[in-house]
């Protein structure tokens, strides 16, 4: 009697003389389809910063931490008109 492993091998070499011997191809090494690609030696927040429309990341950086100091504020002014 044949053990399961031996009608596996007999399935698989059956399979693969009607399909052939297919081997699938890694894809762990590009980039998908959707993604944009960002060149070596630039960096995202560069590219941010420049789509955004400021000079350079340190006019983005400085323009976000105004923001983020002016919106702390006027949540804090808010707290304390509403209370």
């Amino acid at each position: 009697m044949a053990s399961g492993r031996e009608h596996g091998g007999t399935a698989r070499r059956t399979l693969e003389k009607t399909i052939g011997k297919r081997q699938g191809q890694r894809t762990d090494k590009e980039l998908p389809h959707d993604c944009a690609e960002v060149h070596p030696g630039s960096e995202s927040r560069d590219i941010t910063s420049e789509r955004a429309g400021f000079e350079n990341r340190e006019e983005a950086r400085r323009v976000r931490k105004v923001v983020d100091h002016e919106s702390a504020f006027c949540a804090a002014a808010s707290c304390v008109l509403d209370g």
